[in-house]
């Protein structure tokens, strides 16, 4: 027996959810579809379980990552009582979550796109007869009569707005390029958001790839939202999954989730998101010369390699605003399920709720969370202990 199953409460549970999301069904679809969703819900509770949640919670919150099983069984019914416009061969959380969207007039098709991305947005040099900072984002245009002219590189991940358009179209997403450069998309709800250019290269208007997160984390528009993979990572809205980065214009981990982490932070110490952030964060300039000398700590995290984590403490200097900020970094595991990432400080006491990193009792308190494979709108649940 599963150790999730192991009290008559726990078995009880996932017997009833079991019962409610096969409703309607033949006795054979019926078997066949709980035989799925039991194996997807105990391989939901084993990550959990990973993650340092009791065997109860990990079930628990596997029930939850599933949905409602009312809503399930409406959508086993919709798909196994008429003709099978799709095949059932296995039955993933993905499945589940197309057909429960295709039943509120959302897109079904499985669509994944590719997006190129540049790295680093144009910028215009400026020029000084001073000394020029010393740093690996300084670049030297020019020295001429004294003045020496040079750019700093801002890196990050930007993606072409006809590229975006294209990929959401593809999606079902209805979409909108206006005169102005402007995306305006279209979510199946009726919902829609705006893309604006933060600049402009040979006429394409591109935007910072955390703009895709940034306009859908607030309401619940796509079935989920998630993040895989560090370089080049996957964004994934349900059906529709977006690549980052192609062969020819890869996108590097540390540009796309250094350029996150500030919406990263907001949804993990927002009360309602809809009502905008509650906090700030500082963080570390990776590139720059201090990097080398800033503090940091590696943990062993228990995750697969390449999974991403990031590391929030609360801040030594706090804003006159009222506001709490945060220090955060954010980076991939290694082969070995390491992690080594930046912090303000040592020794540091890992806690599994960020409410706790405000206690004033002296302790440098610090809140790991697993980024990738969780649902950002629901950030907190990747928040983990690290292992001894």
């Amino acid at each position: 027996m599963h150790p999730a199953l192991a009290t008559p409460a726990a078995q009880a549970a996932l017997e009833h959810y079991l019962h409610c999301a096969t409703l309607g069904l033949g006795p054979e679809q019926a078997q066949e579809v709980r035989d799925e969703l039991e194996e997807h819900a105990l391989g939901l509770v084993d990550r959990y379980a990973l993650l340092g949640h009791a065997p109860e919670d990990a079930l628990r919150r596997a029930l939850a990552d599933l949905g409602s099983p009312w809503r399930v069984s409406a959508a086993m019914n919709g798909v196994h009582n008429m003709p099978k416009l799709i095949a059932f061969g296995t039955l993933g959380l993905l499945a589940v979550s197309a057909g429960m969207y295709a039943l509120a007039g959302g897109f079904l098709r499985e669509t994944v796109v590719e997006l190129p991305a540049l790295s680093e947005t144009p910028q215009p040099p400026t020029c000084t007869r001073r000394a020029v900072p010393a740093s690996p984002l300084v670049t030297v245009v020019s020295r001429r009569e004294g003045m020496t002219c040079f750019t700093f590189r801002n890196q990050g991940a930007f993606i072409g707005l006809s590229d975006i358009q294209r990929a959401y179209a593809a999606g079902g997403f209805k979409t909108r390029l206006n005169a102005e450069g402007d995306l305006r998309v279209t979510f199946p709800n009726g919902e829609w958001r705006a893309l604006s250019p933060q600049f402009r290269v040979n006429g394409q208007g591109y935007t910072s790839a955390n703009m895709l997160i940034v306009g859908t984390e607030r309401r619940a528009l796509t079935p989920e939202l998630k993040v895989w993979g560090y370089d080049n990572p996957l964004l994934s809205f349900g059906p529709l999954k977006l690549r980052l980065g192609t062969e020819k214009q890869p996108v590097a981990g540390s540009n796309f989730y250094l350029s996150l982490l500030g919406t990263l932070i907001g949804v993990l110490t927002t009360r309602d998101l809809e009502k905008g952030w509650e906090s700030s964060w500082q963080g570390v300039n990776h590139f720059g010369p201090g990097a080398a000398i800033q503090p940091s700590v590696t943990v062993q995290t228990g995750l697969k390699a390449g999974e991403v984590v990031m590391l929030v403490t609360r801040a030594r200097h706090q804003p006159p605003n009222g506001k709490a900020s945060y220090f955060a970094d954010i980076a991939p595991t290694g082969t070995d399920g390491t992690v080594k990432l930046f912090t303000e400080g040592q020794p540091l006491v890992f806690v599994g709720d960020v409410n706790r990193l405000s206690a004033s009792d002296g302790q440098n308190r610090a809140v790991l969370v697993r980024v990738t494979g969780v649902d950002l709108r629901d950030l907190k649940s990747g928040i983990f202990i690290p292992k001894s």
